[in-house]
């Protein structure tokens, strides 16, 4: 019984490992442009002498008010560090399922 299912267990495999390697693929492309996107807007937006003009400091409370997907949110985060905390605050609930942080970002 087993073997006539052995050739159909291992087209299985096959496609299986195929289509894992597939989308391991577009999610590295994916993370590549977005970090080209990224280094980008760092350019024109300079989000360093935002945060220097802002006065942000370790342990500090940001919010994000229209925070997108979480640009600044991200920003904000690795300069508060852990001791500090992120609200990200956006009308559009998709964009906050992308605002992620190690620090303890809330999603409004």
């Amino acid at each position: 019984m087993f073997r006539a299912l052995r050739p159909v267990l291992v087209l299985l495999s096959v496609f299986l490992v195929v289509g894992l390697a597939g989308v391991a693929y577009q999610g590295v492309r994916t993370v590549q442009r977005l970090a080209f996107f990224e280094a980008d807007r760092d350019r024109w937006q300079r989000p360093a002498g935002i945060l220097r003009a802002v006065d942000i400091k370790d342990g500090n409370l940001a919010v994000d008010f229209g925070s997108g997907a979480g640009y600044f949110t991200l920003k904000l985060s690795d300069a508060v560090g852990p001791r500090g905390e992120v609200i990200a605050v956006d009308l559009r609930n998709l964009s906050l399922q992308f605002s992620t942080s190690s620090s303890g970002t809330i999603l409004l």
